[in-house]
């Protein structure tokens, strides 16, 4: 018996002195050492499948890593199974070359597995991390054109993957600003997938990015994403009215008109959303195009009037106190039995309240569900006493 431990520990022992990297072997690729592999020989690959202590890179993510060709190419014929082998993040030797921009690696590599592989199986260049990454992902995150090009001819498909986070290729491209991938991916794979983080799609992030070029091709290639929602309920209008962007605004609508009445998760339309970020004039665009808007409640029975006064938003406030449309929502009562006047008061925005209350059609003796009118709240309210005291 314990003859038998002996040998288990020394096993052990040798397979964890097989394992790790050979400090000489890393050492002759990281300085590019071709002397060094010129008379490796089969015999010696199963040396070269041993990996570094860290991330478990293997000899040919190392290569792949400093831009070592003959050496790349030297390793991978003596053992071709080392094209596939993956380290501690699920990362291939092309994931780590399309990440760092090594295009001639990233050539040879393609190269190399189509020796290899069955034909037409493609494995290479599909496979994925652990975050469910592929080289093309990688090429385009760090803008790569050159590798992404490369990626996208050998496989147009590529482009219909998703990583974990459902970001496509031409999500990640477009969402840094890289034009020229995310063109070139439209149209290369005009399959591709249009999927992004948070379920947003890439019509969404050309909003937020501000290519209205870009948010006119994809609307002509996939128009179902101008009402796809994100995880917060936020269609792309809504971006554009929280952004301001009066233009934009205006492109969405005009392919549908109905958009200016979808809510998001909290009930909150392209109005409301305007309305709190203080976009004034994106708000007289909707209201001239769709005047019954206004009259629109969120999931907190308050309208956009309700929204402006809360926020402190005093133009926004201005703009609704001056259109006849909203005449008989001033005085509208939300959830709480709160008035515009009353949520004014409450958050202590000064010059929003006193528009409210120098306007006489205003009810400044309106109360709440507790039993509060704006006067009350007043009272109570530190900021709006030194704001009063200010103005004496």
């Amino acid at each position: 018996m314990f003859l038998i431990v002996i040998l288990m520990i020394v096993l052990h022992n040798q397979i964890l002195y097989r394992i790790v990297m050979d400090r000489e072997l890393y050492h002759a690729v990281l300085h590019g050492d071709k002397k060094f592999f010129e008379n490796l020989q089969v015999s010696d690959s199963y040396d070269l499948l041993e990996v570094t202590s860290g991330h478990k890179n293997s000899i040919i993510h190392v290569a792949a890593k400093c831009g070592e060709m003959q050496i790349a190419e030297k390793l991978i014929a003596l053992c071709p199974s080392l094209l596939h082998q993956t380290n501690a993040k699920g990362d291939s030797p092309l994931h780590i070359a399309a990440r760092l921009g090594r295009f001639q690696m990233t050539q040879l590599l393609i190269n190399c597995a189509k020796l290899v592989e069955v034909e037409g199986e493609k494995k290479l260049v599909r496979m994925q991390n652990l975050d469910k990454d592929t080289a093309l992902h990688e090429a385009a995150r760090n803008g790569h054109f050159e590798i992404v090009s490369l990626l996208i001819y050998e496989d147009p498909e590529l482009a219909q993957i998703v990583n974990n986070a459902g970001e496509s290729s031409l999500f990640l491209a477009l969402d840094r600003k890289f034009y020229k991938i995310a063109r070139l991916i439209l149209e290369v794979a005009p399959t591709c997938s249009y999927g992004g983080r948070n379920s947003m799609n890439v019509l969404h992030v050309a909003i937020i990015r501000a290519d209205k070029n870009f948010m006119s091709e994809v609307l002509k290639r996939c128009p179902s994403a101008i009402a796809e929602a994100d995880k917060f309920g936020w269609i792309p209008l809504q971006y554009a009215a929280y952004l301001g962007n009066a233009e934009v605004v205006e492109l969405l609508l005009q392919f549908d008109t109905s958009l200016a009445y979808a809510k998001d998760k909290e009930g909150m339309t392209a109005l409301h959303i305007a309305a709190k970020a203080g976009h004034g004039y994106v708000i007289q665009q909707l209201i001239a195009k769709y005047p019954d808007i206004p009259e629109l409640l969120d999931n907190r029975d308050q309208t956009a009037l309700h929204v402006a006064a809360e926020s402190g938003k005093r133009s926004v406030v201005k703009i609704f106190l001056s259109i006849s449309v909203s005449a008989d929502l001033i005085n509208d009562r939300d959830k709480d039995g709160n008035t515009p006047l009353h949520l004014a008061a409450l958050q202590g925005h000064y010059e929003a309240l006193l528009l409210l209350v120098n306007d006489y059609r205003v009810d400044k003796c309106a109360v709440n569900n507790i039993g509060l009118t704006t006067f009350d709240i007043i009272k109570s309210s530190v900021q709006l006493k030194q704001h009063e005291k200010a103005r004496i």
